[in-house]
This record gives C-alpha cells, structure tokens and sequence, in this order.
C-alpha cells in the first residue's frame, strides 16, 4: 500500500503545483477577477489535489473502517468533485448565457451555476450507501464532463479565448469522459478481479495523472489560428 500512496501523493504534489502556477498567472495580472481563466483553472487544480487526498484516505481505510465512515468520506469526496468541476462548468455558462449588462450576466451566470451546485449537493447527500452513492455519482459526473468538452469546443470553434489552448482541453476531458464511461461498464467484473490490485490502482492514477497534465499543457499554451483570406 506504501508504493500506492507514495504515488497519490506525488499526483497531488503535481496537481498543488499547477494550481499555484495558474493562480500565479492570475495575480500577475493588474485587472483580477474570480471569473478570469486562470483564477478558474487554478481552482480547478486545488479541488482536483484536495479530492485525491480524501480518495487516498478512503483507500487507507476501506478495509478496517465501518460502513458509515466511508458513506460519510465518499460523501464529502463526491461534494469536492462538485466543487471542482465547478469553475470549468462557470466557464460555459460564461460564455453561453448572453444578457448585455455585466452587472446582471454575473448575477445569473452566478446563480445557475449555484442552482446546479445545490441539486448535485442534494442528490449526494441524500446517498445512504456506497453502491447508492456510486449512482449518484454517474448521473452528476456524465453529465458535468460532457457539458465542459462541449463548452471547449464551442471556444475553440469561436475563438473566443486565445490565450489557452481550448481543443487540447476539449480533447483531454473527452479522454477522460471515455475513460470514466469504460470504468463504470467493467466496474462489476473488475471489482471482483483487479479492482484492488495494487498495479492496477497505479496504472489508473498514471493514467488520470496524464490526463491533468493534458488539461495543464492545454491551458498554458495560447491556440494559434489561421487568418482566414
């Protein structure tokens, strides 16, 4: 279990480092505010290392805690993958919800983006055990991942942000939908085979670890378009 720990640990390292590097991008900043891309994104990052360490407290415990321990930490985990999807799904609204005063488009973009909060919250809390959870948790994450790709690519498509690299970030979140979807197909049967095996456990925290390096790399290049003639 040492070696599976020592690798989260190193993911969560990674990930604290770039979320300071894309808040550092914001502070750097002379005009700063909380819907600015890289304040979003460095967001996005600390939610991502704050929910791995509550899933290596999970897997720590899982054998030796009581049922409600874990209801009670699976919780709180699928709450923190809420609350980081959070600023990637803010994004969209940002950019789709057209209203022409400032002063009231973050007023609304605002408040459905809490209004989508409160329900997934909602359905979470209401969970009272881990397969119930686990459901739970497939009907908020689908839809959440599918509504970020398409918010990527509908940047990408309008060009509307050129100092990220949107289609790199639409493609890692596709990777990573498929992925998902893959995981909640063969869930059963490798549950029962490799679901705990500890070369599996590190192959899969590789494997998602890349996927965030995608997501960086995407957003610390700037998208170069063609001039159209």
């Amino acid at each position: 279990m040492w070696i599976i720990t020592v690798v989260i640990l190193i993911r969560i390292g990674i990930t604290l480092g770039m979320s300071i590097y894309s808040f550092w991008q914001c502070f750097r900043q002379e005009d700063q505010s909380y819907t600015d891309i890289s304040y979003l994104f460095g967001l996005f990052f600390l939610g991502l290392a704050f929910g791995k360490s509550l899933d290596l407290l999970f897997k720590l415990i899982y054998f030796t805690a009581d049922e409600m321990s874990l209801i009670y930490i699976l919780k709180v985990r699928y709450i923190l993958i809420i609350l980081t999807s959070a600023p990637l799904i803010f994004i969209g609204i940002n950019f789709l919800i057209k209203i022409n005063s400032n002063r009231y488009k973050k007023i609304i973009d605002t408040s459905i983006l809490l209004i989508i909060l409160v329900i997934q919250t909602t359905f979470v809390l209401l969970g009272h055990n881990l397969i119930t959870l686990q459901i739970i948790l497939i009907f908020i994450h689908l839809p959440s991942l599918i509504w970020i790709i398409f918010t990527f690519v509908y940047v990408h498509k309008m060009k509307k942000i050129t100092r990220i690299n949107s289609l790199i970030i639409a493609i890692a979140f596709l990777i990573d939908l498929l992925l998902y979807m893959g995981s909640v197909i063969t869930s059963p049967s490798r549950q029962k085979s490799i679901g705990f095996s500890p070369l599996y456990i590190i192959l899969a925290e590789l494997i998602d670890l890349s996927i965030i390096v995608l997501i960086f790399i995407g957003f610390s290049i700037n998208t170069i378009y063609k001039k159209q003639r």
